[in-house]
């Protein structure tokens, strides 16, 4: 991963704890119920922002294996 990926992803996850936060806050007497979903859906997001720059880096790195392939033929 480059280091704007790590910047894109340090960034959206940082924002994603910060409104969980507020939400805590903003809310204290939230059901469990609600609680619970709200950190389903925070579970969700997480993994799906970790995935999404997870196969970004994976296909930069397919890409530069390929271009190296390449330029070792003869």
């Amino acid at each position: 991963m480059n280091s704007v990926d790590e910047a894109w992803l340090s960034l959206l996850l940082v924002a994603l704890f910060g409104l969980l936060f507020l939400l805590r806050v903003k809310f204290p007497n939230a059901s469990r119920g609600r609680e619970t979903a709200v950190l389903v859906v925070a579970t969700i997001l997480f993994f799906s922002i970790c995935s999404l720059f997870k196969g970004s880096s994976t296909a930069t790195i397919q890409k530069l294996s390929a271009a190296q392939a390449s330029m070792l033929e003869p």
